[in-house]
């Protein structure tokens, strides 16, 4: 027999035990659901369940948000770790730093490579062997490295910002084309870059294809230059004054290339003796043309020989002789020189290099017997030069022969230089002959284009010597002489045998 104590202690636990049956079920759906539960396997939640009760009999603790966050951001700094350790020398070390390069150069229809590279993302950035082509092949520069003094994190916050630069011992090359067409360049995809720069012991080379040695070979070139903006937002390439020869001295190598381009008279000559120095302006040049394709001329300098010996060829000594020899009554020897430290102003440009001031004197006829020159030398070596030479004076005389001499030689004789460097022709400017040109010295009030009529010029001269005046005698006759010179020529001109 139970006890009144016991009976209330089983009833206490049946309903400890019924407790999780839900709502509507009763005992014997828990008995059914028991017995068809495979042993061993947790039961399952069923959907609208508050919670779920393990084989064991407890209720789990479901997984906090905070906790999923911290796994999920520690998963995401690891994967964002070993990205940022790996890039740079991903990037150093595969074919992805050629394709950097070129991105920098392709909007000037530029390629670029390296041998080799290295630096990180603070670590400045350098490039081993690297070499920039274009397409037609007309440009080539190489160089031992390309330093720069930021690191890749910069390339990517900066906004084009690119430091410095430096171009260590670069080479770079020109090729003019067959026709003799400069390389030129457009820029085909807009760029915001700009930077500071420098280039260490750089070499330039120029090369035409008639010629076997390079045209221009400058050698220890030291620039600084930059690329920035103007007011206006528009791009230029910047190359600061600086010197491309220092006190070089002169061979006969300067008779083929260099200084022979601006100081025509050094490619006709031989023994070449002296030194020169020649510097370049600074230069400016547009890279965010929209307008096709940009031309890099004109570039600007000047020259200057603190001192110049050298032998004329044969050539030129020769018709130089013809201008020359007949007024100074002798040969012309084949010695020359300039004056210490003479000044040559020269211009590249497409159609070839202009230069003006080269001043050379012939010192074996007289001290003071002097040429300058001025004029283009095109790329295909022909010439387009004028000669000033000047005679020296003579001292005024009453005789009106040498009084004539006299009034010639005030102004330098103007003489054209035609063909080409290796067979120049020596002339006189287009429209004029000697005669028109002695007329118009001696007697310009007097002086016409167009000779007079023989008559006239006949009684010009008859007045001229038949005044009483001696000193108008002396003014005027020469010219009066050269006036009936220049008639009779054409009178022979207009004779039939001549037609």
């Amino acid at each position: 027999m139970i006890s009144k104590e016991g009976k209330t202690a089983m009833m206490h636990t049946n309903r400890s035990d019924n407790s999780h049956i839900p709502s509507g079920q009763t005992d014997a759906d828990v008995s059914v659901a028991a017995a068809s539960r495979t042993p061993g396997v947790p039961e399952h939640r069923e959907a609208g369940t508050s919670s779920t009760i393990t084989s064991q009999g407890k209720t789990p603790i479901p997984a906090s948000p905070w906790r999923r966050a911290m796994v999920a951001s520690s998963v995401l700094f690891a994967i964002s770790s070993f990205t940022l350790i790996v890039t740079p020398p991903i990037v150093m070390g595969t074919s992805i730093r050629n394709q950097a390069l070129t991105s920098a150069v392709s909007p000037y229809g530029l390629t670029a490579t390296s041998g080799s590279a290295s630096g990180g993302w603070l670590l400045p950035v350098s490039f081993q062997d690297v070499e920039v082509r274009d397409s037609q092949g007309q440009i080539t520069c190489r160089m031992g490295e390309l330093r720069s003094t930021k690191g890749l994190l910069s390339y990517f916050t900066d906004g084009g910002d690119l430091g410095e630069l430096t171009f260590v011992q670069p080479e770079v090359e020109i090729h003019v084309g067959d026709d003799g067409t400069w390389p030129v360049y457009s820029s085909v995809i807009p760029s915001n870059s700009r930077c500071e720069f420098r280039i260490e012991d750089g070499k330039f080379l120029m090369t035409v294809p008639w010629r076997d040695i390079p045209i221009v070979e400058l050698e220890n070139l030291n620039i600084q230059g930059r690329v920035q903006p103007d007011a206006a937002g528009e791009r230029f390439l910047t190359i600061d004054p600086c010197a491309l020869l220092e006190k070089q001295p002169l061979s006969e190598e300067h008779a083929k290339q260099n200084l022979a381009l601006i100081a025509p008279i050094l490619s006709q000559s031989t023994r070449i003796r002296g030194t020169a120095s020649v510097w370049m302006d600074e230069y400016r040049i547009s890279l965010d043309s929209t307008k096709g394709p940009v031309s890099p001329f004109p570039i600007r300098g000047r020259a200057e020989f603190h001192s110049l010996e050298a032998e004329l060829r044969e050539e030129w000594a020769k018709q130089i002789v013809q201008l020359t020899g007949q007024v100074a009554k002798t040969s012309l020897p084949n010695q020359i020189t300039v004056a210490q430290d003479t000044a040559v102003i020269f211009e590249v440009k497409e159609s070839g290099i202009f230069h003006e001031g080269m001043v050379f004197l012939l010192p074996e006829i007289a001290s003071d017997l002097r040429a300058e020159s001025r004029g283009t030398i095109g790329l295909d070596e022909s010439l387009d030069l004028t000669l000033d030479v000047k005679i020296p004076e003579i001292v005024a005389q009453k005789n009106p022969l040498l009084s004539m001499l006299e009034q010639i030689v005030r102004e330098p004789i103007a003489v054209r230089v035609l063909g080409t460097v290796s067979q120049p022709r020596l002339a006189l400017p287009p429209g004029l002959d000697v005669l028109s040109e002695l007329s118009r010295r001696v007697a310009p009030e007097s002086h016409t284009e167009e000779p007079a009529p023989l008559p006239n010029a006949i009684f010009d001269l008859i007045q001229s010597g038949s005044q009483s005046d001696k000193e108008e005698v002396r003014k005027d006759l020469p010219g009066s002489i050269l006036g009936l010179i220049r008639s009779i020529s054409e009178e022979k001109k207009k004779s039939p045998k001549n037609k």
